[in-house]
């Protein structure tokens, strides 16, 4: 598992509703939500007006 880059580290611990960092670029861009990826370290994140939600991917699998 890859670790959190520094900049997401801070947003994953912070308590306060805050804007996406420099390095997020947007992967859907919808009104009630949007998602983020880091360029840095890959972490998902989706923002909303209420809060911030790491997103977990899970790892392929192959048979």
């Amino acid at each position: 598992m890859r670790s959190h880059c520094r900049d997401c580290r801070v947003l994953i611990e912070s308590e306060l509703i805050s804007e996406p960092h420099f390095s997020l670029r947007v992967l859907v861009n919808r009104p009630e939500a949007q998602i983020y990826q880091c360029r840095d370290c890959d972490s998902c994140f989706v923002f909303t007006k209420q809060d911030i939600s790491l997103v977990l991917l899970g790892e392929k699998q192959s048979n």
